[in-house]
This record gives structure tokens, C-alpha cells and sequence, in this order.
């Protein structure tokens, strides 16, 4: 249940990427990768927001939208996938922005090149040491009976399970609903494993803050109030001891690029248009 290609297919070593760029090309790139079960379309309306001035990219991670289903969806290769991608767009002084399972794409790709010069963590805590994975995530962590469940699960069932992801003032448009749905249906039932089992464990060795500080750069973390899976607190004393400045949004949930975009694309201009 994919969408109709809104951008365009570019190869790399592990398959197909689908991105859609915005913005005039002469501007400072900003790359927006979405979370697990997400798509392009995440960040829509940051796009339409920052697009008058930066050069925006969005892509489909591996195994998710567009994109090939590759053989390993896990956050390692799809930090490699980035680097990739990024040297097939030419892409230079990158800023890279993630939501959630995102971030470990982003960041795992400054530490791995050059070309990306400032990060954006967006909704995500540095491991998953807090976090309390809901009961059905038992069932997806098991390939067979996760592929099951995966494939039946149901439009209400979809809807129960993302609204804790959620502030609990924040009602999402039904057309939102609709494309998480789409995007539900379009990942690979792999990427289900690749957060709650491989993710778990690859954050347990290198946290997102440890790896803040083996490459040092601009990093602003962007976390919401009521996230689900994340103590802001906690998260903003972490990311502060690593270098990062870190702004919690007071009335913003887990999906702080669905809930605030225009927050979201405000401090990421501003962060952007900064010096070194």
C-alpha cells in the first residue's frame, strides 16, 4: 500500500531511496528522515516551511514508503544508506534532522562522514534505558507472528496504537490517520524487529549522546512534554553534558514534527543559519 512516487528513485549500494527535494538548490541542505512506521510525508509541513531558503531532502528509509525493502533495515544501515545517499546527491555542510528511530540514521552518519555538519535530534531519547515497550511489541519481535500481525492489522487497531504517541490535547487530522496508515501497511515487516530488538540493543552500546561526543558538532535536540517513550527531563540533562542545546516543547508529544511543524521548522532556521 505505497503512495504514488512524489519524488524520485536514487540508487545506492543498498537499494532504491526515494526522495523528494524542495527549495532552491544553492541552499544550505537540510535532510529530513522520518521515524519507524513513517514516511516522506512526515514532514510535510516542515518542508513547505523551510523550502524558501534551505535546499530540503526527504527520503523514505529502507524498508519503509518507496524505498527498497533491503535485507537490513536495522538503524546501522540505514546510517550507511544516508552516507550514500548523501554523497549521490553531492550533498555538502548537511544538516541532518530525525524523528525518532530516524536519529539513529543521522547520527550515525555524522560519525561516519564529512558531509554532514550539524544535527537535529527530533523526539528521541538517548537509548531506549527508560522506555517501556507496549505488550504487542511481543508479538513483533517475533519474525513470524510479527509478519502475521503486521499484515492484519487493522486501520482502529493502528489508530489505538499511535494515539499515546501523541499530546493529549492533540487531535490528528483524519487525512493524517490515513497516511500513517498507508505507511503502516507500506513498511516492511522487518523494520518492526530492527527498533524494538536490534535498535534496544545497539543504543545500549553506543548511545546517542556517547556518540554526540566522539564527533563533536552543532546538535540541537528537540523534545516533546508528553513524549510516551521518553523522559524530557532526563533526555535534556543528557544531550546538555554531550554539547547539544536542547528546547522541550511544552505541549508536544512524541511526533513533535506532526504536532509542531512550524515550531519544528522555526528552530531548525534558526539553528541552521548559525555559524559554526
Amino acid at each position: 500500500m505505497a503512495d504514488a512516487l512524489i519524488g524520485r528513485m536514487v540508487r545506492v549500494a543498498a537499494g532504491n531511496v526515494h526522495v523528494r527535494e524542495d527549495g532552491p538548490v544553492s541552499g544550505r541542505p537540510v535532510v529530513l528522515v522520518h521515524g519507524m512506521l513513517g514516511s516522506i510525508h512526515w514532514y510535510d509541513a516542515v518542508a513547505a516551511a523551510l523550502s524558501d531558503t534551505f535546499r530540503v531532502v526527504r527520503l523514505d528509509l529502507l524498508g519503509h514508503g518507496r524505498s527498497d525493502r533491503a535485507r537490513r533495515v536495522d538503524g546501522r544501515a540505514q546510517a550507511r544508506m544516508l552516507v550514500a545517499l548523501l554523497e549521490a546527491l553531492d550533498l555538502e555542510d548537511a544538516v541532518v534532522v530525525g524523528h525518532s528511530f530516524g536519529n539513529d540514521a543521522t547520527v550515525g552518519a555524522a560519525a561516519l562522514s564529512p558531509r554532514v555538519t550539524a544535527v537535529v535530534i527530533v523526539g528521541q531519547g538517548p537509548d531506549h534505558s527508560e522506555v517501556k515497550m507496549p505488550p504487542v511489541t511481543l508479538v513483533l519481535r517475533t519474525p513470524v507472528l510479527g509478519a502475521l500481525a503486521h499484515r492484519l492489522t487493522p486501520a482502529w487497531v493502528q489508530r489505538l496504537v499511535l494515539r499515546p504517541m501523541f499530546a493529549p490535547t492533540y487531535r490528528p487530522t483524519s487525512e493524517f490517520m490515513a497516511q500513517a496508515f498507508r505507511d503502516h501497511k507500506a513498511m516492511a515487516a522487518a523494520g518492526h524487529r530492527a527498533v524494538i530488538v536490534d535498535r534496544t540493543r545497539q543504543l545500549g552500546e553506543r548511545p546517542l549522546d556517547a556518540q554526540l561526543r566522539e564527533r563533536p558538532l552543532p546538535t540541537l535536540a528537540v523534545l516533546g512534554r508528553h513524549d510516551c517513550f521518553y523522559n524530557a527531563d532526563n533526555a535534556r540533562r543528557r544531550y546538555e553534558a554531550a554539547g547539544a542545546r536542547v528546547v522541550v516543547l511544552e505541549d508536544s508529544g512524541h511526533n513533535v514534527n506532526v504536532e509542531k511543524p512550524l515550531e519544528l521548522a522555526a528552530l531548525i532556521r534558526e539553528f541552521a543559519a548559525q555559524p559554526e
